[in-house]
């Protein structure tokens, strides 16, 4: 069982959110329990975790995912493969309390992989992923695919998406491009997304 060597495998691998909650708990409150993180900060930790997993590339990987670590070729921790095509990194911006059109860091990112659905709490900090979600609200509202080397968002029900205030209508497609701005939804929580692909 190779990944409880920590020597081999660090608790690191399991990205940022993880990792700091880690310390906190059992470095900051090891002996002081008022320090250790609540239930619902390690449920945030662990949905937006999951945000950063990519499929190894390595059918023979035994873990099969891994989390990102935001560089052109991160390399699985599991079994060592090299992801060697640059994945596209999309840096959440969540509105500012009582400043229409101004946006601030989300301090969350989604990792971009071939058929990646991008769900409606991810276009609005008015949504989170939790079982009080609707049936309707559990469908992708859009997804990413690789083509011909480029990197596709398609809008499967995203109503206000715009790509540098340009429309996307829901049903059509736009390439993914470093720098690349998106408002994802007209509504005042609605986030903006930066494209982000690693050189």
């Amino acid at each position: 069982m190779p990944w409880i060597d920590t020597n081999k495998i660090p608790y690191t691998v399991c990205g940022p959110y993880l990792k700091e909650l880690f310390d906190k708990a059992f470095i900051d409150g090891l002996h002081s329990p008022e320090k250790r993180p609540t239930a619902s900060a390690w449920e945030e930790a662990l949905i937006k975790t999951l945000d950063l997993l990519v499929p190894c590339s390595n059918e023979k990987c035994e873990q099969k995912y891994f989390v990102h670590n935001y560089s052109s070729k991160p390399i699985c921790p599991f079994c060592g493969t090299t992801h060697h095509s640059p994945l596209p990194v999309l840096n959440f911006y969540r509105p500012k309390l009582g400043k229409r059109g101004l946006y601030i860091e989300d301090k969350t990112r989604l990792i971009v992989y071939n058929n990646r659905p991008m769900y409606i709490y991810h276009a609005d900090t008015k949504y989170t992923s939790s079982e009080k979600l609707k049936e309707s609200e559990k469908q992708p509202v859009a997804y990413f695919s690789l083509e011909n080397g480029k990197w596709i968002l398609h809008n499967l029900s995203l109503d206000g998406l715009t790509e540098n205030n340009r429309p996307i209508p829901i049903k059509s497609s736009t390439e993914l491009v470093n720098g690349k701005q998106f408002i994802l939804s007209k509504s005042d929580t609605g986030r903006v997304i930066v494209v982000q692909i690693p050189k």
